[in-house]
Order: C-alpha cells, then sequence, then structure tokens
C-alpha cells in the first residue's frame, strides 16, 4: 500500500501516525514524495563509504516546490470543508510560506491575501513579485 507521503506500508514506530496522516481529508496539490537520490560520498567527506539518501523538497511540482507545499494540502482540505473563499496568511515580504499558499490558493480558486511584514519594495523582485503575479492582494504592516 502506498500512502499520502508517497511511503510503502505503515511499519516502524512512526506506522501508526503516518496511518492516521494517510486518512486525514486532504487535497492533491503535487507529486508525492518528492524525489530522493544518492549524493557521491565525495560531496560529504563525513559520509565516505555510506550511502547518503536526500530528500528533494525543491522538485516538488507545485508553487515553486519547497516543505512549505507539505502541509497545504491538509490545511487547505480543512478550510475548504469550512466554506472558505478567502485564505489570509502572515509573513515577509519574501515568504515562501506566502508564495507556496498563494499558488495553492489561486490552483483551488480560493482568494489569496497576503499581510506582509515590512513595506512594499519599490521594484518587486523574488517571492514577493511571484505572489503578486498570482494575483495575491497584499497588505504591508511597517515595522515599528
Amino acid at each position: 500500500m502506498t500512502d499520502v507521503l508517497g511511503e510503502t506500508g505503515f511499519e516502524g514506530p512512526d506506522g501508526e501516525a503516518l496511518g492516521r496522516l494517510a486518512r486525514m481529508p486532504h487535497l492533491e496539490l503535487g507529486h508525492y514524495p518528492p524525489a530522493r537520490g544518492n549524493e557521491p560520498a565525495a560531496a560529504t567527506p563525513w559520509a565516505a563509504g555510506r550511502g547518503l539518501l536526500v530528500k528533494r523538497d525543491d522538485t516538488i511540482p507545485f508553487g515553486f516546490g519547497g516543505n512549505k507545499v507539505r502541509k497545504l494540502p491538509y490545511v487547505l482540505a480543512e478550510a475548504m470543508a469550512q466554506g472558505a473563499d478567502t485564505i489570509i496568511t502572515c509573513g515577509g515580504v519574501q515568504s515562501n510560506h506566502a508564495r507556496a499558499t498563494t499558488a495553492a490558493a489561486v490552483h483551488l480558486g480560493l482568494a489569496p491575501v497576503l499581510v506582509a511584514n515590512g513595506g512594499p519594495q519599490d521594484r518587486p523582485t523574488g517571492n514577493a513579485l511571484l505572489v503578486r503575479l498570482m494575483g495575491a492582494e497584499v497588505h504591508y504592516v511597517a515595522e515599528p
């Protein structure tokens, strides 16, 4: 059996928790699990002679990837079940969380609203630009 995390079975010390997680209401927002690969030992001298398994959250093909995407299928499923039409989140002007939440909200037809710490950039870049391009309504909270 493959669960929502892409893991096979529920054996081991975390098996019960993984089983409960697999049964929680959630939305499909990307391909899981993210890519994994054995990194060459030469790149990690302390692991010489041992395999180093690396989970690549940057390869999650939704919302520009990253570990911030992991909780959104659960949080947004609950919001939609309660009839939400808008998702409000807080973070820094360059927040990865705000970027991922905006992408998920837009994908699901929800209105994204970001309350950003700090002021607007003269010329938005990075995540600040991406959330605007995706249509987030951004409110700035000036630092004291």
